[in-house]
């Protein structure tokens, strides 16, 4: 924004002499992109000299012809300057000059000045003065930096002075008539801060829950990152995009001038910003499955660094069709596809961000979800009925109860309602309650009720050892069946498909990038149906077998979905090393490890495998294959007690003596590993299991159920080898 003015003029026949559009680009911009009017009181008038009836008026100065050695002019106080720094002051007059004489061959000097108050003449100024050599109006002055400075000082007293003299001795060859409007002066002020506009009568501000943030990245990192509190783009990254993404409460409003969302954040960096700005994305977007979703965002410019607010009402957004009424998320985002490597890092450090809703006043409020009953888990479909009790007082009159997406017509409390065909999980329930004409009368409890276990029947393993969840050979498969997808970059050159194994001759999934692609990002999933979701299992394995042309690194996840083909809803994994070249490995992690973001209450789930530039350059081509993937769960379910005080695990599977033995007490603390030995005489009486990993059967692990000891007979623990 640049410096903006405001003309005070006092006569209005004067508006007809400045008709023309003034060059306010004569100011420079302000750092903040924005400024304020100083006050710029009414004229006083002085003249002298030969006047031969040349004269100053409040919104004149006149030279007589026949004028010579006389001066004309005004004088304009001002209130007290903001600041002192003269790149952030500008001073503007507008006149227009009318006379019949040459002014090309008899130029004038309009005299244009901010000068300090000393009692005398000259005082130290800053001038703008002007050699006239035509008629009509113009603007006169600047940025005073760019004036001609003779000492002047800003914070001694200070006043505007507009002069017109002829002191050539050559007396005026005819009238010179300069009409000037009120001078303007402008000084740069801080950004407005940044806040949500008042709610209007009847309503309140409520602050909407904000989720912590989950992470998205790609293209040439080169070292970029997001984490939870920052985007960092590291120095010669160029052709990436790193961000974040915060799940909301979002509630059904109809209204975006009741929505606000802000964010702080603080931008560091060494970089001049100024010459090589940055744009920092921040918007709130319905939840759509793909890219783009209509949103309403805030991308703001960054050219400097330092703490700054940003955000609003999202009716001061850009919109691109958000849907209030539909669920929604907060993204923010950092990217450098100019071209040009960053020259440096550039950390943009950022607190969780706010949502802010105007809602109607009220009195309100749910006080209790009980769990009354429970159906048992129906094995044809692994789900269940669960019926609850709502507490409420002071509900809406109209409207309905809304019980975790299903409506209920309001009965009065306490209110007894089923929800019907939930899965059976084995884990707490979560149910939030609330009242569509009240949405913001709302409660969760995450704990409502504990979900059956899982009783849906899965196949067993060629060994009748392992729970198979999932699996594909991918010998009988193609992509866009069976809710296999390929995926590539938007630069050409990637691939996906089906093709010959080239170990064995058997069916793969090939994956390819050209030599020199830039920013290649290629991949697939594999989405699949787990009832019950696997928050209940204690030995998970994901794998799949892969093949590559060359050492670097692949993304390897497991994501939750909403529905087959919907929403991502968490995740886990990620970088993972490539082993060895030119054949295939078996890549495995366990996602209750570190579930991180994952639902591992969802029934849906997808394999992600993705490669990319910046895990395998793109000097040389890329080549993948991938298969056998599988997803199971190896738990032993016996555990023997073969004398009173001392616990045995004997594997089912062969032993050597390099198995180990972890044993575990009730709350999961390690109390003994040994190896080799499946034998364990605890020293005081409680209730123990083991997990048992051998590396002779890499990914699996043998966990065996608890059992208790009640008495110990003299049986010590065995020694830990």
């Amino acid at each position: 924004m640049r410096l903006k003015t405001v003309h005070l003029t006092f006569l209005v026949s004067l508006l007809l002499f400045f008709s023309i559009s003034p060059a306010w680009s004569q100011c420079a911009s302000c750092p903040s992109g924005n400024s304020e009017s100083v006050f710029v009181a009414v004229p006083g008038a002085f003249s002298g000299g030969g006047l031969n009836g040349s004269f100053a008026d409040a919104t004149t100065l006149f030279g007589a012809t026949g004028g010579n050695d006389f001066f004309t002019g005004a004088i304009f106080a001002l209130d007290p300057l903001p600041t002192d720094n003269l790149d952030e002051l500008c001073m503007l007059i507008d006149i227009d000059v009318q006379t019949d004489v040459d002014l090309a061959a008899n130029p004038i000097t309009f005299e244009f000045r901010l000068e300090n108050i000393c009692g005398g003449f000259p005082c130290p100024w800053i001038d703008f003065n002007t050699t006239i050599t035509s008629t009509g109006p113009t603007t006169v002055g600047s940025t005073l930096s760019a004036g001609n400075n003779t000492g002047f000082d800003p914070t001694q007293p200070y006043q505007i002075v507009i002069a017109f003299a002829n002191f050539s001795g050559t007396p005026l060859s005819g009238d010179i008539t300069i009409n000037y409007s009120q001078p303007t002066f402008d000084a740069c002020a801080a950004a407005p801060a940044v806040s949500c506009a008042p709610c209007p009568a009847g309503t309140i501000s409520e602050s909407l829950f904000v989720d912590e943030p989950g992470f998205f990245q790609g293209g040439n990192l080169n070292g970029s990152v997001p984490n939870f509190n920052t985007l960092l783009g590291t120095a010669g990254s160029e052709g990436f995009f790193i961000g974040s993404t915060f799940g909301t409460e979002s509630l059904p409003f109809t209204n975006l001038a009741d929505l606000c969302v802000l964010i702080d954040i603080d931008v560091q960096t060494d970089v001049d910003l100024a010459a090589n700005p940055i744009t920092f994305e921040f918007r709130i977007e319905n939840l759509c499955g793909g890219f783009p979703c209509p949103w309403v965002d805030f991308n703001t410019v960054i050219t400097s660094a330092g703490p700054t607010t940003i955000g609003g009402n999202l009716t001061m957004g850009n919109n691109t069709g958000f849907n209030p009424t539909q669920p929604y998320q907060i993204v923010i985002a950092f990217a450098n596809f100019s071209g040009v490597p960053l020259a440096g890092d550039i950390a943009i450090v950022y607190d969780q961000p706010e949502l802010i809703a105007c809602v109607p006043e009220s009195n309100c409020e749910i006080t209790a979800i009980n769990a009354v009953t429970q159906t048992e888990c129906n094995p044809a479909t692994n789900t269940f009925s669960q019926t609850l009790e709502i507490e409420y007082i002071d509900p809406p009159a109209g409207g309905a109860l809304n019980v975790n997406g299903e409506f209920f017509p309001i009965t009065g409390s306490p209110q007894t309602v089923t929800l019907n065909n939930l899965s059976s999980t084995g884990v707490a329930g979560s149910v939030t309650a609330s009242f569509t004409d009240e949405v913001l009368c709302t409660l969760t409890d995450a704990a409502a009720y504990i979900a059956p276990n899982p009783c849906f029947d899965f196949p067993l393993d060629s060994d009748g050892l392992c729970t198979v969840l999932y699996e594909n050979d991918v010998e009988s498969t193609n992509f866009n069946q069976n809710n296999l997808f390929g995926f590539g970059g938007d630069f050409g050159g990637q691939n996906w498909g089906i093709t010959d194994d080239p170990v064995d001759g058997g069916i793969v999934i090939q994956l390819t990038s050209t030599a020199g692609n830039p920013y290649f990002y290629v991949g697939f999933v594999q989405q699949f149906f787990i009832p019950g979701g696997i928050a209940s299992y204690g030995a998970l394995s994901l794998s799949l077998e892969a093949y590559f042309n060359q050492l670097g690194n692949f993304e390897f996840r497991l994501e939750s979905l909403d529905a087959l083909e919907g929403n991502v809803t968490g995740a886990t994994g990620g970088a993972t090393p490539v082993q060895s070249v030119g054949g295939f490995d078996t890549y495995t992690f366990n996602p209750l490890t570190n579930p991180g973001s994952l639902d591992t209450t969802s029934d849906y789930y997808q394999i992600v495998f993705v490669a990319t530039d910046g895990g395998f350059g793109n000097d040389d081509a890329f080549e993948a294959f991938v298969d056998n993937m599988s997803f199971t769960n190896c738990e032993i379910d016996d555990l023997d007690i073969t004398r009173e005080g001392a616990l045995c695990a004997e594997p089912s599977l062969p032993t050597d003596g390099d198995e180990v033995y972890n044993w575990y007490d009730e709350d999961g603390n390690l109390v003994a590993s040994i190896l080799g030995n499946y034998y364990y005489s605890p020293s005081e009486l409680g209730t123990y299991y083991v997990e048992v990993i051998d590396p002779d059967y890499p990914g699996v692990v043998q966990v065996f159920n608890p059992r208790t000891i009640t008495e110990l007979n003299g049986c010590c623990e065995l020694d830990e080898d």
